[in-house]
C-alpha cells in the first residue's frame, strides 16, 4: 500500500507540528461552547457574561499567552531571608505571572463567581456553568494558574458552607475579592512523607489547646504557595494515628500568617 503525505497547508511551514493559534479568540474560535451555553445558561445571563468571554478569549490568544510564555521562561524565586538575615521566606514572581493573575483575580474574579454578587456587574452569584466557562477558557491560556483560582474559589466554598460565623467574618471577604490589593488566596495543605495524598494515612494531628487549635505534625507541601495573604486548608485525622479510611478527617483553616504578621511555622 503507498501512503502520500498530506501536503502542508498554503503558507504554513512544513514542519509546524499543530497549527499556531497566536492571536487567535479562542472564544469565537469555537461555537460549541457559545451554543452549550445558551443552552443552560438564561438568556439574560448568557446576553451579560457574553462580551466578557469575548474579551477573555481574545486576551487568552494574545497578551495572556504572551505572558504565559514569559512567566514559564522565568520561574518564581524563594527567598529564605530578607536582607538583614531574618529568616521571612517570600517568593518572588515575574511581572508577567502578576498580569496572569490580575487577569484571572482581578478582571474575571473566576475564583469568586459562584460566592460573590456583583463580579462584572452581574447583581447575582453566577451558576456554576457560567464560572466554569470561564476557567475552561483562561486555562487554555495558562492551565498553571488553575491551581490557585481552583483552590482558593474551593477554600472559599469550604468555609461558607461550613465554617463557623466569626471564621466567615474575618475571611471570606479576603477570599472572593477581586481588588488585588485586598485579595486572600487559598492553598492546600495536604501531602504528607508518610502517605502522599492518601488522607487515610495523615499523621498530622490538630489538638485544642484553651480557646484555639494548634497542629503537630509535617506536610510535605502546600499547593500554591502566593505572596498574598493566603488561608490553608490542611486535612488533619480527628482522632490519633492513622485511620483507615479518609472518612475519619477533618479539615483545619489557618492563615499563612499569624496576627502579628509573622509567618505561620
Amino acid at each position: 500500500m503507498t501512503v502520500t503525505a498530506r501536503p502542508a497547508p498554503t503558507g504554513a511551514p512544513a514542519n509546524l507540528i499543530a497549527p499556531d493559534t497566536s492571536g487567535l479568540n479562542f472564544y469565537r474560535a469555537d461555537p460549541s461552547l457559545t451554543d452549550l451555553l445558551r443552552i443552560h445558561l438564561p438568556e439574560k445571563l448568557f446576553n451579560h457574561i457574553d462580551p466578557h468571554l469575548d474579551r477573555l478569549g481574545a486576551l487568552a490568544g494574545g497578551t495572556l499567552d504572551d505572558c504565559a510564555r514569559l512567566a514559564d521562561k522565568h520561574g518564581p524565586v524563594l527567598h529564605q531571608r530578607d536582607r538583614f538575615g531574618r529568616d521571612i521566606q517570600w517568593i518572588e514572581y515575574h511581572p508577567a505571572y502578576r498580569e496572569l493573575e490580575s487577569a484571572a483575580f482581578g478582571e474575571f474574579g473566576i475564583h469568586a463567581l459562584s460566592i460573590r454578587k456583583g463580579i462584572m456587574g452581574w447583581p447575582d452569584k453566577y451558576p456554576v456553568v457560567a464560572k466554569h466557562a470561564f476557567t475552561f477558557l483562561f486555562n487554555q491560556t495558562e492551565f498553571g494558574m488553575g491551581c490557585p483560582i481552583n483552590v482558593t474559589d474551593g477554600c472559599a466554598k469550604l468555609l461558607n458552607n461550613f465554617g463557623s460565623e466569626a471564621l466567615k467574618a474575618k475571611y471570606l471577604d479576603g477570599l472572593t475579592q477581586t481588588d488585588m490589593s485586598k485579595l486572600t488566596q487559598g492553598g492546600q495543605f495536604m501531602t504528607e512523607k508518610e502517605g502522599g495524598s492518601d488522607v487515610g494515612t495523615l499523621t498530622t494531628k490538630a489538638v485544642q489547646e484553651g480557646d484555639h487549635w494548634r497542629l503537630y505534625g509535617e506536610k510535605w507541601f502546600c499547593e500554591p504557595s502566593s505572596r498574598y495573604r493566603g488561608i490553608r486548608n490542611s486535612p488533619t485525622p480527628r482522632v490519633p494515628g492513622p485511620a483507615p479510611s479518609g472518612r475519619a478527617s477533618s479539615i483545619t483553616t489557618l492563615a499563612s500568617a499569624l496576627e502579628q504578621n509573622h509567618f505561620s511555622p
